[in-house]
């Protein structure tokens, strides 16, 4: 079963023709998930030809404009397409505030309902748990309160192939018996065994988006290392005093990090426009974690 992300805005608080702001779109066993939603995330997902209408959750991860702008957009949108699915909004009771009186001040409500989930992302821990996913929301570092959000795939869970679901026409009763692993009897008679239809998915793949902070070592190292890391690296060490004052982190401190917190790979974002070539970014990380990469509009990773 798929784990992809996609990386639709990787710039700071001002976007470039080449770097979008703050957004990704995450796909875990065919369910969309959006990470914060900075100005112009609805053109960059349609650019990138995701599915908007199957959208089911929307992780906001503080309330700096560049991180949530695109929300109003975004959302409208989807109501005029005719969405009638019901979406999740997990962000700051500020953002919930600005889109209510968004809202009021334009005259409209949303043809579709809207949850807008303030007290997940207030109390943090596991705000999201389904078949195929967990995610955990953790306490970061920045000027205002920040969250940084992990993506957990569930453990041995068992995946039926649809096209084998739709080949033996299967009811959903027929389809709870397989999912513990048991046979079932087909109309003509013929008994179906679990692992012809489907099998244990892959082994706990996951992914931490952490934007918009100094380094948190200290509290991840309490939390199992995922997979993959994105860490913000606004800037090199050449401006780490800047780092420091805006509450942001180097690509040294976020390679750092990754080392330390025993990641596999690591994604750098979140750049500042005073780097119009990101190569010492890139360079000054991989000087002490090799495995590192910059991220860029339109970047795809099957985990």
């Amino acid at each position: 079963m798929n784990f992809q992300l996609c990386i639709l805005g990787c710039s700071s608080a001002v976007p470039t023709a080449e770097r979008g702001l703050s957004a990704q779109w995450l796909e875990i066993h065919h369910k969309h998930y959006l990470l914060d939603c900075g100005e112009g995330t609805q053109i960059r997902i349609r650019q990138e030809g995701l599915p908007m209408q199957r959208l089911s959750v929307i992780f906001i991860s503080h309330a700096h404009a560049d991180h949530f702008l695109g929300l109003p957009g975004l959302l409208s949108t989807m109501d005029l397409l005719g969405r009638k699915k019901s979406l999740r909004i997990v962000c700051p009771e500020s953002v919930k505030e600005f889109l209510v009186h968004y809202w009021n001040t334009v005259d409209y409500q949303p043809g579709y309902p809207i949850e807008i989930d303030v007290e997940a992302w207030k109390e943090g821990g596991l705000i999201l748990e389904e078949d195929s996913v967990q995610v955990e929301a953790i306490s970061l570092k920045h000027a205002l309160p920040c969250r940084g959000f992990i993506f957990r795939e569930q453990r041995d869970a068992f995946v039926l192939d649809k096209e084998k679901i739709k080949q033996y026409e299967l009811s959903n009763t027929q389809l709870k018996e397989l999912k513990q692993g048991n046979s079932v009897q087909l109309s003509n008679g013929t008994l179906l065994d679990a692992n012809q239809v489907g099998s244990i998915g892959p082994a706990g793949r996951s992914y931490a988006y952490l934007t918009d902070t100094r380094p948190v070592l200290q509290t991840l190292l309490k939390i199992p290392a995922p997979n993959v890391l994105y860490h913000e690296a606004t800037f090199t060490e050449k401006h780490k005093e800047r780092a420091k004052k805006t509450q942001h982190s180097t690509a040294s401190e976020a390679a750092e990090i990754a080392e330390k917190w025993g990641v596999s790979s690591l994604i750098l974002g979140h750049f500042s426009v005073r780097y119009p070539n990101l190569e010492e970014l890139l360079l000054e990380a991989q000087s002490l974690f090799k495995n590192t990469q910059i991220a860029y509009n339109g970047l795809r990773i099957e985990l």
